[in-house]
């Protein structure tokens, strides 16, 4: 608390000091580490001024070169020019209102929303997000992005034209790159069929009969979040 010594003129003659309460007001912001951090000179809302999400943003998953949107939407009766969100690494300044200094980052959305939208995403974008009010007190909302890179193609080997029936036939699948990995599979006609996993390969025994023909044998690489790969060959 300080205070301002402010000299008043009563009358030509008598001079009164009149001491004047100045009050040291608190606000809030983020340090590099993503902390809130009281500083002085800028005012915060009394207690009853809380923000008030009525969409806050969620966990999210994007893979590379797609897009991702992050929601937040304050209730528009609020202050709102001074949303702003925070991001990967370590909670750095990303938006302010409808305002963008990153080419891949835009604000969207409607009366009081403020979507985060990235495109095309990139593997540095996984991470933490925070939007935030600075006006306004209460806690940031928080969502994971997850960033997620593509598996590649699943590939049939040990296969060739044609199959005698009585034969084993004995095929191996593999699919390269992805963050997670895929997980591959078989499957004979609408069936599954077993295979044995080893790293990134699976492979699958078949006994060659009379009712194996015209059926597709298809090894399946499946990716949370991702398009699913298929690659198949047919029984002669």
């Amino acid at each position: 608390m300080s205070l301002q010594l402010i000299c008043v003129n009563i009358s030509p003659i008598v001079a009164v000091l009149v001491a004047i309460q100045v009050a040291a007001v608190n606000s809030q912001t983020i340090n590099e580490n993503g902390v809130l951090q009281p500083r002085l000179g800028r005012k915060i809302l009394s207690a009853g001024h809380s923000v008030d999400y009525v969409i806050k943003p969620s966990d999210t998953d994007a893979v590379v070169n797609g897009s991702a949107t992050l929601y937040c939407k304050i209730n528009s009766v609020m202050t709102s020019t001074s949303v702003k969100w925070f991001g990967p690494p370590n909670f750095h300044f990303r938006t302010e209102g409808r305002s963008s200094g990153h080419p891949r980052y835009s604000v969207t959305g409607g009366e009081g929303e403020y979507n985060l939208l990235i495109s095309p995403v990139r593997p540095e974008d996984g991470g933490m997000f925070r939007c935030w009010v600075r006006e306004l007190r209460g806690e940031p909302a928080e969502a994971m992005l997850t960033v997620l890179t593509q598996t590649g193609a699943p590939v049939i080997t040990g296969y060739s034209n044609p199959v005698r029936e009585g034969t084993t036939l004995t095929l191996s699948c593999t699919s390269h790159g992805g963050d997670p990995p895929s997980t591959l599979s078989w499957s004979l006609g609408a069936a599954p069929l077993e295979g044995t996993t080893d790293d990134n390969e699976i492979r699958a025994t078949i006994r060659i009969t009379r009712e194996h023909h015209g059926q597709a044998v298809a090894c399946t690489a499946s990716q949370p979040g991702c398009s699913v790969g298929e690659h198949h060959c047919v029984v002669p």
